[in-house]
């Protein structure tokens, strides 16, 4: 199996830290790893979410502009603004929570 190389430079502050903590280097490491996996994995389900929002609002764009008339395309744009501004808002929140989980 595969075992990367942890950087020289971290060796010493992972070293520091699980002395600290009275648990061995290892352990720690895959903490460290686990706990950053499960963020990715949440950020993936964002991801995924936001996607399904982008392809709706794409689908409703689509049938707005496959109107024959202006008049058509008005009134499908009322039927559907609602839901429009519910997907982008929806969008919003999703991007905001991405952002604040890549900073966090």
């Amino acid at each position: 199996m595969y075992s990367p190389k942890i950087k020289e430079e971290l060796i010493p502050k992972l070293y520091g830290l699980a002395k600290a903590k009275g648990i061995p280097m290892t352990k720690l490491v895959n903490q460290i790893l686990s706990n950053v996996l499960s963020k990715v994995k949440v950020d993936e389900e964002i991801l995924n979410e936001m996607a399904e929002i982008k392809s709706e609002i794409q689908m409703l764009q689509l049938w707005i502009d496959g109107a024959k008339t202006n008049q058509i395309a008005q009134n499908r744009y009322k039927k559907c603004k609602s839901r429009l501004k519910k997907l982008v808002d929806k969008h919003q929140e999703l991007t905001k929570k991405l952002k604040e989980g890549i900073n966090g």
